[in-house]
């Protein structure tokens, strides 16, 4: 019975560390129409409060700040932390200061924007920067306590002004996250039921095909006309299959195009040598035509795949050698370049794209092998063993 009143402590407790964890939202818009009509707002309202608020302290000092922070918003999806953190502490400066010296801790009502730049810290911001945003709310609500203590009431009202747009930016970006993952979710189910019909399409014509063609082998000698007329079968079949392959395959791309080249292979890796990045790429491959396909392109996209990762993570490196060779029954692969590894925490177990999952699962659905690692002689050592025979099934 304890356990079910603890748990949804327990789970809050969970959803907030997750929250704090999270990234920042990837690339967020930087300004709409909205934006200029809010600064436009924003100019008026201050407008208006410097002309009529003439019982303000410090008057034209306090709205000619106001004036230069409005431009904040515009910046306040980019970069929500610093956004708010300059109105923050520009605002309860000022406020600090005309308490101390003119004893009146008083600040514009058009100031009330900063808002807007906490909803957007919480909509936009990294979990970390959200964090570091609660930091400020407390200090902020702690020095307006001590400059001007008006009660429990207001202390907590204060804090409760924050929390609301900080709240609703969280609400949003949780709404935006499930509506997203709907939409991800749909789509791969909807991919999975196209990939189950052209399994079956495929299987249905490739046994229509295999059955003609064993029709006509049985019949070839005898009746050359009745052969002729299982091979028809067979092309008429081969072209519908193709037809149904291209049209589902096109399906499962969604809004990709489609690669109309060859896939790359062991002849490709001169490709990749040359100057990339700032590193020179040196490739030694053997100079054969015979390779399976599936296996050169794994040589091939593992290659790229390291040579890539030298050239976003590797620090001080200035040369990445990429070498193949065969080894009996098997290619090894090998990618190393001369850049300074942190082996306590290096980033190249984090890198986009394949990573380092991806390409050791290529291997491993090849028969193959991947280790990845800082080499023995430094920097960092990509290794891959590839065996031909199972490439070739």
């Amino acid at each position: 019975m304890a356990g079910s009143f603890l748990s949804p402590t327990s789970d809050i407790r969970r959803s907030t560390v997750g929250f704090f964890s999270e990234p920042a939202i990837p690339n967020p818009p930087k300004r709409v129409a909205r934006d200029w009509w809010l600064v436009a707002a924003l100019v008026f309202a201050g407008t208006m409060e410097w002309i009529f608020n003439e019982p303000l302290i410090w008057r034209h000092w306090h709205m000619t700040l106001v004036f230069a922070l409005i431009p904040s918003m515009l910046w306040r999806r980019t970069k929500p932390l610093l956004m708010m953190l300059i109105t923050f502490i520009a605002m309860n400066a000022t406020l600090l200061a005309a308490a101390i010296f003119a004893e009146v801790p008083d600040g514009p009502y058009t100031a009330i924007f900063v808002l807007f730049s906490v909803y957007s810290l919480f909509r936009w911001g990294s979990g970390r920067d959200c964090l570091i945003g609660v930091g400020a709310f407390v200090a902020a609500g702690l020095l307006n306590a001590v400059i001007d203590w008006n009660g429990v009431g207001e202390f907590i009202g204060g804090f409760i002004v924050m929390a609301v747009p900080a709240e609703a930016g969280a609400l949003v970006r949780a709404q935006r996250r499930s509506a997203e993952q709907a939409i991800v979710e749909v789509r791969s189910a909807e991919r999975e039921q196209i990939a189950r019909e052209l399994h079956d399409s495929v299987a249905h014509h490739v046994s229509a095909i295999a059955i003609q063609a064993q029709a006509g082998r049985t019949v070839a000698a005898t009746n050359p006309a009745a052969a002729e007329h299982a091979l028809a079968s067979i092309e008429e079949a081969a072209a519908r299959t193709l037809a149904d392959m291209r049209s589902m395959v096109g399906s499962l791309r969604g809004d990709e195009a489609a690669e109309l080249a060859p896939q790359p292979g062991l002849r490709e890796l001169e490709s990749l040598a040359g100057r990339v990045g700032g590193l020179d790429v040196a490739v030694d491959s053997p100079a054969e035509t015979d390779v399976p396909s599936a296996l050169g392109a794994a040589i091939f996209r593992i290659a790229q795949e390291s040579v890539t990762n030298a050239v976003r993570h590797a620090t001080g490196a200035s040369r990445v050698d990429v070498q193949v060779e065969r080894v009996a029954d098997a290619y090894q692969l090998t990618v190393r370049d001369d850049g300074k590894v942190n082996s306590t925490n290096s980033p190249r177990s984090e890198s986009p794209g394949y990573g380092l999952v991806g390409m050791a699962e290529r291997a491993r659905l090849l028969g193959g092998t991947l280790d990845a690692g800082p080499g023995p002689a430094g920097g960092w050592l990509v290794k891959a063993e590839l065996p031909i025979a199972s490439s070739s099934r």
